[in-house]
């Protein structure tokens, strides 16, 4: 067999061709939608780029959810042949988004909290509910005090032979495995306590370390880990038409950054008692 399975790459818009070289002098795979490629020259065929003799990615062009149609074409004392026969694929997106996003759960339970704070009397707001930002405030008009979440900074920290981050999980239902990949990530991000008073910024200060320690089984829950705080008061006389004291408190801490892929079972495996390699059957 020329081409002896392919793969879908769950990011889409590519497919892995595993294949096996007969003996020839020349080879080459064609792509073609809506049938199989005519020959070795059909001009409606796309040439897939040669890297080794043990797979080709292809990458180039492909759409998901098209059906395409894969055949390899071998050359032999100067002439050309197909080899194997056509195999079809579709490229599709599947992969499941995991891992922990610090800066969202960071900014809902800010949000929560502190207007439980409000609901309680121990903070106050003119407007009795204290916004929670991703972003700097650009209107005049600003109910204060407001809250503002950003990231610093999310890189890379520990990685695993093969990026794997979990062991593999089979699902007996769909008769899938699961796979983990991905890494541990540091993670920093800005917690910014925007006010008109500098009483109440101390006032804020207080209360988003206590709600940040007091939500340490949260965080450790969504396994956030190795979790440090700094604070530090600052002022902006310059950027609105007040006055403004702001306390800055810096989060940071080491979080899962992965996605899961799915792939099927392998039900059978036919040997080739040629060459002594398998065939896959998935």
């Amino acid at each position: 067999m020329a081409i002896e399975y392919i793969q879908q790459f769950q990011a889409g818009n590519a497919l892995s061709l595993k294949i096996l070289v007969p003996y020839c002098n020349a080879w080459k795979i064609l792509r073609k939608e809506g049938g199989a490629p005519l020959s070795h020259d059909d001009a409606a065929a796309h040439v897939i780029p040669q890297r080794n003799n043990l797979s080709v990615v292809d990458a180039d062009g492909l759409i998901n959810g098209v059906a395409y149609h894969y055949l390899m074409f071998i050359r032999l004392k100067g002439v050309w042949s197909a080899a194997g026969k056509v195999i079809i694929a579709t490229p599709d997106s599947t992969y499941r988004q995991l891992g922990t996003d610090v800066l969202s759960l960071v900014r809902e339970r800010m949000d929560l909290g502190l207007n439980a704070l409000v609901d309680r009397g121990l903070l106050t707001h003119s407007a009795d509910q204290i916004q929670v930002l991703t972003a700097p405030p650009v209107s005049t008009e600003i109910d204060w005090p407001i809250v503002t979440t950003h990231l610093q900074s999310d890189s890379s920290a520990e990685r695993g032979l093969g990026e794997y981050i979990a062991p593999d999980e089979y699902d007996s239902e769909t008769n899938e495995w699961s796979s983990f990949e991905g890494w541990i990530s540091d993670v920093r991000i800005s917690i910014i306590a925007w006010s008109q008073n500098p009483d109440q910024r101390i006032k804020l200060r207080i209360a988003i370390k206590n709600l940040l320690i007091a939500n340490l089984s949260v965080f450790e829950a969504h396994e956030m880990i190795n979790i440090d705080l700094s604070q530090s008061d600052t002022e902006d006389f310059e950027g609105y038409s007040v006055p403004v004291y702001q306390v800055v408190t810096t989060l940071s801490c080491q979080a899962p950054s992965f996605v899961e892929t799915f792939s099927p079972t392998i039900s059978r495996v036919d040997i080739d008692p040629h060459c002594g390699l398998a065939e896959k059957i998935l």
